[in-house]
């Protein structure tokens, strides 16, 4: 499934073309695009913004997500799906979010020069009023649809590699190592710390003594890490590549 997106760069029309919308378990793929200027001049994508969309709501349901009116993948992204990013020229985008069972979210994104935008759905929890105490049978906290948007550089080929992490837990803070380095991760708040050249590969991050998972910067680029919780509280996670330019 192929979409083509037409934007006016420099006052000449591109056409941005997907590679391709895969289905990767039976999931459709929002692939990167190649940006094309009618003839043969050459392109600069470090004057492109980009942009991505993740399903972090560790909930069952799939997510669609409306940009600027326009449904990007009308069969939805599951649970942990994260799309390849888009080049657009510069702008600020609309974009709405449906969740099958959590409901919706709209949020406003503005795309700059070489910079990438995340765009992540999570859980947001509602604590439920307290119940009087003959009554001890209390609600489960409501948990509802939120968004919000990751923005980064783009990596500079031979610049210092950096980590940014998302954490949407119960957690005001969680306090993680990538490596034996720590970061301070406060809730819905990203955090980003350079790790000069890399660490090389397999490498874990921790929280505690718990692994969460590993990463790998033999091939250098900028990470971002989501933490988020599934309906049983347990912390999910999904890593992104930010775009080499």
């Amino acid at each position: 499934m192929h979409a083509r997106f037409n934007r006016l760069l420099d006052g000449s029309i591109y056409s941005f073309r997907l590679v391709c919308w895969a289905f990767l378990s039976a999931v459709a793929a929002l692939a990167p695009a190649f940006a094309q200027q009618q003839g043969n001049a050459k392109v600069d994508y470090s004057a492109l913004g980009y942009l991505r969309f993740v399903n972090a709501t560790g909930h069952e349901g799939k997510l669609r997500v409306l940009l600027d009116g326009e449904d990007t993948n009308p069969s939805g992204y599951a649970d942990g799906f994260s799309t390849g990013t888009v080049g657009f020229s510069p702008r600020t985008c609309q974009i709405e979010m449906r969740h099958d069972t959590l409901g919706e979210f709209k949020l406003a994104v503005t795309l700059k020069p070489g910079e990438v935008a995340s765009v992540v759905a999570l859980p947001v929890i509602r604590p439920q009023k307290e119940k009087a105490p003959e009554n001890r049978d209390a609600e489960p906290p409501k948990v509802e649809l939120g968004a919000q948007a990751i923005l980064n550089p783009g990596y500079v080929r031979g610049k210092d590699i950096t980590v940014t992490i998302l954490q949407a837990t119960v957690a005001e803070k969680l306090e993680v190592k990538i490596g034996s380095l720590p970061l301070v991760c406060p809730k819905l708040d990203p955090a980003t710390v350079s790790l000069g050249k890399g660490m090389g590969e397999n490498v874990p991050v921790s929280l505690g003594e718990k692994k969460l998972l590993s990463l790998n910067f033999v091939d250098p680029s900028d990470r971002v890490v989501i933490l988020f919780p599934n309906k049983n509280g347990v912390i999910q996670t999904i890593t992104l590549n930010n775009e080499v330019f």
